[in-house]
């Protein structure tokens, strides 16, 4: 009985302690595991997250784009002398004229654009004209504008419209002919002198394209000369048309100009005649 109960001993013994040590290693496993669970719940936001949690800041408003005002037209009583294109390009006269716009109570000058030979004053970039050879360089437009605006001197530009031998007799078809055939001609000592047909709307636009170039070099004002049909006796012209009414053919020419150039001073030279006759409209 002795040597059972010293053999059970140790067994119980050996029992005990492997139960607590089991216990341990239960329990350190059990930690572990909470472990990495608590640092999975645990573990900080990642930083693209957090970023909403500071405060968006406010964006400075840009300033409103203030628009530019529009060019105002110089409200002028002109002044004024009329200049041909060759006295423009004579630098000696332009001084004195200069000169004496100082010196007098003269603000203005008109100068010939086209002259009623049928050539534009100075080397025009317009492909009708450029095409047709109708221009001779008298002056440089762009320079003696700058100085004269320099000067404060307001610059009308002179343009024949009508009565145009250069470009009738290059482009006869848009001239004004004789019933007889070939075109008609002025009965004057100058019996060279030839029309472009003012019924044309072709010859319109060649006169508008001049104006607009003009503007564009500086210009200040368009006055439109020999704006009209040509005097003398009717019968003997041929305009390729009958039945129309002269006054309304250049109303529909000025009405055309004031849309292909609506923010120009336009004016126009007429006969004396024509201020009782009230036949020519306003545009």
């Amino acid at each position: 009985m002795r040597r059972y109960k010293s053999l059970v001993l140790p067994f119980f013994c050996v029992l005990f302690v492997f139960l607590v040590t089991g216990c341990k290693f239960e329990n350190s496993g059990k930690t572990s595991l909470t472990d990495q669970s608590k640092q999975v719940f645990v573990t900080p936001e990642p930083e693209h997250e957090m970023v909403f949690n500071t405060p968006t800041p406010t964006p400075t408003p840009e300033p409103t784009a203030v628009p530019t005002p529009s060019a105002v037209k110089k409200d002028v009583k002109v002044k004024g002398l009329y200049l041909t294109g060759w006295s423009a390009g004579n630098k000696e006269r332009m001084d004195y004229y200069i000169k004496l716009i100082e010196e007098t109570e003269l603000n203005a000058l008109v100068i010939d654009i086209k002259n009623d030979d049928g050539i534009v004053s100075y080397e025009s970039k317009v492909p009708a004209v450029v095409e047709a050879g109708t221009y001779l360089k008298k002056y440089d437009a762009k320079k003696l504008l700058e100085t004269l605006h320099a000067k404060d001197i307001y610059v009308i530009g002179r343009i024949v419209c009508f009565r145009d031998p250069a470009y009738s007799k290059k482009y006869p078809e848009r001239a004004v002919k004789h019933v007889d055939g070939g075109l008609w001609r002025e009965n004057k000592k100058d019996k060279e002198i030839t029309w472009l047909n003012p019924c044309d709307e072709r010859n319109w636009k060649y006169i508008v394209d001049i104006a607009r170039e003009a503007v564009e070099l500086g210009f200040d004002e368009i006055q439109f000369d020999y704006v009209r049909f040509p005097d003398g006796d009717r019968s003997k012209m041929n305009f390729g048309q009958t039945g129309f009414v002269k006054h309304e053919v250049i109303n529909n020419f000025l009405a055309y100009a004031r849309k292909e150039l609506p923010d120009v001073t336009l004016s126009a030279d007429i006969f004396g005649i024509v201020c009782v006759s009230l036949k020519i409209g306003r545009t």
